[in-house]
């Protein structure tokens, strides 16, 4: 049914899942046949500069580490505040 549904997107919209690349992370119960569509099968992925666990291990402390990066890479620019909630917005409208 997934691969379904990943198919049919993808001609209804022209964006594919590139299979070789996908990794699937189970949270909560894990079902067996999820093993079966032919994507890796992962306990953790990395996604936006985060390792996230399927039990959910120190997801605070990775939150913080990436939201602190951000701060010290905009910090250098000495944006005013406006431009500072400009820059936060454009992150929030990107989620």
């Amino acid at each position: 049914m997934l691969k379904r549904i990943l198919d049919d997107f993808a001609l209804i919209i022209g964006l594919f899942c590139n299979v070789d690349k996908t990794v699937l992370m189970q949270a909560g119960n894990r079902i067996p046949v999820i093993a079966e569509l032919g994507f890796k099968m992962s306990d953790s992925i990395h996604i936006l500069d985060m390792t996230i666990s399927s039990d959910l291990d120190n997801l605070e402390a990775n939150f913080e580490t990436t939201i602190n990066k951000g701060m010290n890479y905009w910090s250098r620019y000495n944006l005013s505040l406006s431009g500072r909630i400009k820059i936060f917005g454009m992150f929030l409208n990107a989620y």
